[in-house]
């Protein structure tokens, strides 16, 4: 029951501060959904979504040594709701 309400607070927070972010930056509505069709009151799960193919990449050598990572790539979208929750695009990379 405890995770279950940590979630929820999370979901509501996220939602709270990107539609707080979006007030005090006068943006009326985000390109959030399929289509980019425009969204006035975001969603955590969509948000949530837009991230959800993110992914890092190691390149091992045969002994497991990391050679080289391969940071994700935002698209426009992703730094737009990074910028709106305050979360530097550098934790990323």
């Amino acid at each position: 029951m405890a995770c279950q309400f940590t979630a929820l607070l999370v979901h509501a927070l996220v939602e709270l501060e990107i539609r707080r972010a979006m007030a005090a930056r006068d943006l009326k509505k985000i390109p959030l959904y399929p289509e980019h069709r425009p969204c006035e009151s975001p969603s955590a799960v969509r948000i949530f979504e837009v991230f959800g193919g993110l992914s890092r990449q190691h390149l091992t050598d045969t002994s497991g040594a990391v050679v080289q990572t391969f940071a994700p790539e935002l698209t426009k979208l992703q730094a737009v709701l990074l910028d709106l929750l305050g979360i530097p695009e550098t934790r990323y990379q």
